[in-house]
């Protein structure tokens, strides 16, 4: 049970990570063109 739930809290930290890259990506994109 305690393997599930960090495994859980990974795939979430994960997700939130790869969300936050593509906003920073996406933001520096748009400053870079205006």
């Amino acid at each position: 049970m305690h393997i599930q739930i960090e495994c859980a809290v990974n795939d979430l930290l994960k997700l939130k990570g790869d969300f936050y890259s593509t906003m920073n990506e996406s933001c520096l994109f748009i400053f870079g063109k205006s």
